[in-house]
């Protein structure tokens, strides 16, 4: 579990005095703890929301890049077209009202890993 590796990963930090992954991995541990998180799915959400502030306000590549070594691969686009079609195919998709399946299946089978609004985007064009 990512909870598990996130507090290895810290404890690992600490030794080898690394104060940025350190103190990193300390807010992140505070995070889940304070919401009492344990599922990967609720971790890669915090993550992502975590990354994303630090975006926003320019923040330390460093700390950007410790947090986005939690988060698993992203598809690319070609990923995505390629499983969008796969999955349209097999179910004998054809219409915008089959959207909303896609999109539960993409949430359900590969969570954390695609750009929803990339994907969206793809099955409008691919339904559409």
């Amino acid at each position: 579990m990512l909870v598990e590796q996130i507090k290895t990963d810290m404890v690992q930090a600490m030794k080898d005095k690394d104060t940025v992954a350190r103190d990193v991995l300390r807010v992140l541990k505070g995070e889940l703890q304070r919401d009492f998180i344990t599922e990967d799915s609720d971790v890669i959400r915090i993550i992502k929301k975590m990354v994303t502030n630090l975006k926003e306000t320019e923040g330390d590549e460093e700390e950007i890049s410790i947090l986005e070594d939690y988060l698993p691969k992203q598809m690319t686009e070609s990923e995505m077209k390629s499983k969008v079609r796969e999955f349209v195919n097999e179910n004998h998709l054809d219409s915008m009202a089959a959207m909303g399946m896609i999109m539960s299946h993409f949430k359900d089978n590969h969570a954390g890993t695609y750009d929803g609004k990339t994907l969206s985007t793809i099955v409008r064009a691919e339904l559409g």
